[in-house]
């Protein structure tokens, strides 16, 4: 398919954050574009060839739906021919740490994350996170992953790197947080319909560790007091230390979300519709 000079081709990206439910995102993308949905794992490439996604687009005609665990956001690409809709799910960061160590506990793999956490407990895992020289898969994650500092885990991030995510925030209408799920899809579904691409965003959980990480049935006070508890004070409170432009950046996340949910005609309708299809494929 050769793209013209006066068209362009909508293309929906997920940028996969580690342990964010991102795998449930994809498979949405998956069963809706199941000839023209790719899971692109070039990660050097995306993240350090600026060319590559859209030559990689070029190549590769039929995609229509791609999810990177590297996309490099905001993307700093001005194509005619591409017209890029970036999903992205927060959520709150001491939540997703024993998610992580779960993960990385049973995963088979060599990384250092997986070979730490199959040696290490919870406490030992989470302490060695916190080292400067280890991947900051724990530490202000989030807010790396929306400035393109994820994979340098020796630059420190400042208060430009918080104002950057807060600014790509507030432009992006597709911000999604994990717990807020249904919400997030309802605004997913509307925005993107505005711009006449038709997903349905009905879905089943995927790569679940835990039950409780959709829902609401366990209060954050709870959650955190546990995590409180398993970690000790001293190292509790340095992950708070070196997640706090994550914890903000969470929140800011959440009241914009809440306002585009509540901004859609209907949006208690369309929640409902919405959870009547989940329950349906639940049952298929």
């Amino acid at each position: 398919m050769h793209i013209g000079l006066n068209m362009s081709k909508k293309i929906v990206l997920h940028g996969h954050i580690f342990k964010n439910a991102g795998t449930t995102i994809d498979w949405i993308l998956e069963r809706n574009f199941p000839h023209s949905y790719c899971d692109n794992r070039e990660d050097f490439k995306i993240r350090s060839e600026p060319t590559y996604l859209t030559e990689f687009l070029y190549k590769n005609p039929h995609i229509r739906a791609l999810s990177s665990h590297s996309l490099p956001l905001p993307l700093a690409i001005e194509s005619e021919n591409f017209d890029f809709f970036t999903m992205v799910m927060l959520r709150h960061p001491l939540l997703r740490v024993r998610s992580v160590y779960d993960f990385e506990r049973k995963q088979v793999s060599s990384t250092p994350g997986a070979v730490h956490a199959k040696k290490y407990s919870f406490r030992e895992y989470v302490d060695w996170r916190m080292k400067p020289n280890v991947a900051p898969t724990i530490r202000d994650m989030q807010v790396r992953y929306l400035t393109q500092t994820s994979c340098r885990k020796s630059e420190q991030l400042n208060d430009l790197h918080y104002r950057a995510a807060l600014s790509y925030l507030k432009e992006n209408m597709l911000i999604g947080i994990v717990d807020e799920f249904d919400w997030s899809m309802v605004v997913f579904d509307h925005y993107l319909s505005e711009h006449d691409v038709e997903i349905d965003f009905s879905y089943k959980k995927q790569n679940v560790s835990r039950e409780k990480q959709f829902t609401k049935e366990k209060k954050l006070e709870d959650s955190l007091e546990e995590l409180r508890r398993d970690l000790g004070e001293p190292l509790y409170s340095k992950l708070l230390h070196n997640n706090q432009m994550d914890l903000k950046v969470h929140d800011v996340g959440k009241k914009l979300l809440k306002e585009r949910f509540e901004s859609i005609p209907e949006h208690k309708i369309s929640l409902e519709k919405l959870r009547r299809k989940c329950s349906q494929l639940d049952h298929d």
